[in-house]
């Protein structure tokens, strides 16, 4: 069995490796691919996809935070479907959204990355769908969630 330092090792990897593997992906569509093709037909487009990971990164710092702050923290879920309609993501340069989102994960990786005491990454918050939720699960769900969405927009793309 891995300890848990080089578990969370090998996830902060996959954090900094998101950033040029999701802009390699992005970089090889056109602009209109990015923008009309739907997931499923009637699905996101690939900006859209873009457009919730960012606004994602930003709730996955804010938790990070809260956890780090405060007591079994409330940690927020906002409603992700309203967010994407909100963003308007097909009518933004798809460069804009890539780089805030690169910025929110960077700050995120150097947020994590200050963590020396083994004991934080088990202190817990309070997930409104998965209950009790430490800084580890916190990492290990940003990397599953970038890898789902950045098959999603190449699957999407796929089929443009």
């Amino acid at each position: 069995m891995q300890p848990a330092t080089t578990l969370r090792n090998w996830h902060m990897d996959q954090l900094r490796k998101a950033i040029p593997t999701l802009k390699y992906v992005l970089e090889r569509a056109s602009d209109e691919e990015l923008k009309s093709v739907r997931d499923g037909g009637d699905g996101w487009t690939p900006a859209e996809v873009l457009g919730h990971l960012k606004d994602f990164e930003h709730v996955f710092v804010q938790r990070a935070h809260m956890t780090m702050e405060q007591e079994m923290a409330d940690l927020p879920f906002p409603d992700h479907e309203a967010l994407v309609v909100e963003g308007k993501f097909n009518d933004i340069d798809i460069w804009l959204v890539y780089e805030d989102w690169a910025a929110a994960r960077r700050e995120f990786i150097a947020f994590l990355e200050s963590i020396t005491d083994e004991e934080k990454w088990e202190k817990p918050a309070m997930h409104p769908k998965r209950g009790p939720f430490t800084l580890n699960d916190q990492l290990f769900l940003t990397v599953w969630h970038d890898f789902n969405h950045i098959e999603q927009i190449i699957h999407t793309l796929q089929g443009a």
